[in-house]
């Protein structure tokens, strides 16, 4: 079909499945109708990060975000990707960036688990409570924050339980 988002719905339906062959050619026509679409982008990085092509899926991953700054799930994705890198300090600087677009208690979570990382206990938390009183009901940090969120399942497949 011509239609970028029944080819994108087929890919997602077809990566559940574990067809991942037939996703990534879904995924592609999606891209080859409408390029400049960051869940697209999202969505095959997410199929190379299951095969551990890490280098396409951040590839595709940094494409989306510089598509579409304004949307937190291009950030979130990137910033996550890094730090399971164990590139935290970058992930610490796209955190600083993304916040230039977003006030988002996810980015101040994402933020004291870099410091956390890097053995700055203090300022962690300081961070991460900044996050729960900015916004307690903001479901994209608990996400974010999950072991079971969809950055961490990414996680998962790419770098298995390093995170």
């Amino acid at each position: 079909t011509n239609n970028a988002n029944i080819n994108y719905l087929a890919g997602r339906i077809q990566l559940g499945l574990g067809k991942y062959k037939s996703a990534l050619k879904y995924f592609k026509k999606a891209l080859e109708i409408a390029p400049d679409n960051a869940k697209y982008h999202l969505a095959i990085a997410e199929h190379y990060a299951t095969g551990g092509q890490n280098i396409f899926a951040l590839k595709h991953l940094i494409i989306a975000n510089q598509i579409a700054p304004e949307m937190p799930d291009t950030w979130v994705a990137l910033i996550k990707h890094y730090q399971l890198e164990q590139k935290t300090t970058k992930a610490l600087e796209l955190i600083d960036i993304a916040m230039r677009y977003h006030s988002d208690a996810v980015f101040l979570a994402l933020r004291g688990i870099c410091l956390l990382k890097l053995g700055y206990r203090e300022k962690a938390f300081y961070w991460l409570s900044e996050a729960i009183e900015n916004d307690f009901d903001d479901i994209g940090m608990f996400l974010a924050l999950s072991p079971e969120s969809m950055y961490d399942r990414y996680a998962k497949l790419v770098f298995g339980n390093k995170f």
